[in-house]
């Protein structure tokens, strides 16, 4: 059997929603015959989930040659026969690396960025396993497209001080290149003593990176409530799966934690503007909040540029209020006493 490499994106993300894609071409082919790119935390969740033990970290840059030279070494030592790109990569970048190492041939779908902005568009779940199949040169089999939950959860069980097991999740950030993908702070801290109000009972835990413990701090504290537990920075990836697993529900914007939280079987709430959903939202959110706005979505490479650290998107200053309502017609929380306020 053939060796193949398969290039998959950096970010916690776009790893979830490769996810049944790679389970289904290690099924195809052999866990044996498949190394797949991954970088970062990331390999934690990829472990144990139908994917091979093969991962390879991959930075492809012309910035440091000398690291590029080494990977392009190391790469062509594994002697692979085919590289496979997920779609989003360049078409001529993975055309040069397969020639690099050495490999017979490549498979890479050039982007069109009009679908970006298509609001009925192909989710990149589909996409990625489109992507196989023009590999393998089959259809993928009938559901494997629903193959997205995590197999295994790690059990980690959060001392809460008071044996309260009812919390809702807050997840403010979005990674530090991509803070317009942010609902505003002022908003979740809002929303956070809405809840409070309505359901006094409950807790809320903010989560983060260790980059964003700032902004979970800024909200535990603006909040001033011993509801809010601020747990940004302190969990690694399998702790914090836990956590999504076993709340009542999951709030926050386009982002790898949104998509982790679904993947761990979580309920999810979306808030959404400048990113298109139909592309890159959860995989089958449980609400997605977007007003749609003229010139939404506008994702794109040329304006990420242009907008990487805007952090008063239009698109996302949606009141704590309508989120509150949307959130209460979802009848999540009906073992949950409620208080009129």
């Amino acid at each position: 059997m053939s060796k193949t490499l398969l290039l998959n994106h950096h970010g916690l993300g776009e790893v979830l929603m490769s996810l049944p894609a790679c389970r289904w071409l290690v099924s195809e082919i052999g866990s044996q015959n498949v190394w797949i790119t991954i970088v970062g935390p990331e390999k934690q969740i990829c472990t144990d989930q139908r994917c091979g033990d093969n991962f390879l970290p991959f930075n492809f840059s012309r910035k440091n040659l000398i690291s590029t030279a080494k990977l392009l070494w190391n790469l062509r030592k594994l002697h692979f026969d085919n590289v496979v790109a997920f779609y989003g990569f360049e078409p001529k970048m993975v055309g040069r690396l397969s020639r690099l190492i050495g490999a017979h041939e490549w498979f890479c779908q050039a982007v069109d960025e009009k679908e970006l902005f298509n609001r009925e568009t192909v989710h990149k779940r589909i996409r990625y396993l489109r992507n196989i199949e023009t590999f393998l040169g089959k259809f993928f089999p009938a559901g494997q497209e629903n193959d997205f939950l995590l197999d295994n959860i790690h059990q980690f069980q959060y001392d809460f001080s008071d044996n309260s097991k009812d919390y809702i999740v807050l997840v403010p950030g979005s990674g530090e290149m991509e803070r317009f993908k942010r609902w505003p702070v002022e908003h979740f801290v809002s929303f956070a003593k809405l809840f409070i109000q309505k359901f006094p009972k409950m807790k809320i835990v903010v989560t983060g990176s260790v980059a964003e413990s700032e902004l979970t701090e800024t909200i535990q504290k603006k909040v001033g409530s011993h509801k809010v537990i601020n747990l940004g920075g302190k969990l690694d990836l399998q702790q914090l799966t836990s956590i999504f697993h076993n709340s009542k529900l999951v709030i926050g914007g386009d982002c790898g934690g949104l998509h982790l939280a679904k993947a761990a079987g979580a309920r999810v709430v979306a808030i959404m503007g400048p990113t298109n959903s139909a592309l890159t939202g959860p995989i089958e959110p449980d609400l997605i909040i977007d007003k749609k706005l003229p010139g939404t979505p506008w994702y794109c490479r040329k304006t990420l540029k242009e907008k990487a650290y805007l952090v008063e998107e239009p698109s996302m200053q949606i009141p704590a209020a309508e989120v509150m309502d949307a959130v209460l017609g979802l009848d999540f929380f009906e073992d949950i006493q409620l208080i009129q306020i």
